[in-house]
C-alpha cells in the first residue's frame, strides 16, 4: 500500500457496513469520533463489553450504545 492509497482509505460508518451490529475497535473509533486509544482503554477497564476474534477485538454496537446511554444517565441524572 503506498502513501497515497493509505491517505484515501476511509473506514466506513457503521450504517454502511453490512452486518454492522459487530464492529472492530477501529470502526467504533471512527463511528464515535473518538481516539482508538480511548476505545482500547474502555475495553481494558471493562467499561465496554468486547470480545476477541483471533487477535482482534470486536464490539456489539447495541451494547456500546447501551453503555453510552447508561453512562450519560449516571453522570447527568437524566434519562437519554
Amino acid at each position: 500500500m503506498n502513501v497515497n492509497s493509505a491517505e484515501n482509505h476511509k473506514i466506513p460508518k457503521a450504517e454502511n457496513i453490512p452486518g454492522s451490529e459487530v464492529m472492530t475497535l477501529r470502526q467504533l473509533s471512527t463511528y464515535l469520533c473518538i481516539p482508538r486509544s480511548t476505545i482500547y482503554r474502555l475495553v481494558q477497564r471493562g467499561c465496554l463489553p468486547a470480545f476477541k476474534v483471533g487477535h482482534q477485538w470486536r464490539v456489539r454496537l447495541e451494547l456500546v450504545q447501551n453503555y453510552l446511554v447508561a453512562n450519560y444517565e449516571r453522570k447527568t441524572g437524566r434519562s437519554g
